[in-house]
């Protein structure tokens, strides 16, 4: 078992990670605060099965400025996830970065598990998806 604080948290003989040729150089901001996950056009090359919309939904941004959606899609973010839970809408004016929802990942029954170094996507008692805290203090994953 593998410990941390004094806590067991999972049996590693069932923990895997997603390779890192998933979405290869793509690293996204996890948003606990996102509706949907949000992708920028610079990111939007690693969307698998891409769907260019003419009039796609509007999405207001945290400072309530309306971005306007071009494209859906899923981001490859593991195998392990549904398709649900890995769609993605392309915002032309996103500037922060792709934003992973976290919200759509608990709905796929995963758990999040964060630490001052790192963070972990468990799914089914397997670790899924491992990210690292940046400096500023928001956690990307791969």
């Amino acid at each position: 078992q593998l410990t941390r604080w004094g806590i067991s948290i999972f049996n590693t003989s069932k923990a895997f990670v997603t390779s890192p040729d998933v979405a290869p150089h793509l690293t996204a901001i996890l948003d606990s605060g996102a509706t949907g996950t949000f992708v920028t056009l610079a990111d939007a090359q690693h969307l698998r099965n891409p769907t260019p919309f003419t009039t796609g939904p509007t999405v207001l941004s945290a400072s309530g400025t309306p971005m306007s959606s071009t494209m859906s899609g899923q981001l490859p973010l593991s195998p392990h996830l549904s398709t649900t839970a890995q769609a993605a809408l392309v915002l032309d004016d996103l500037q922060t970065g792709t934003l992973i929802s976290l919200a759509q990942l608990c709905d796929d029954d995963c758990t999040a598990l964060f630490s001052k170094y790192n963070v972990q996507i468990i799914k089914n008692d397997h670790v899924i998806i491992t990210g690292r805290r940046m400096p500023k203090g928001l956690w990307s994953i791969p």
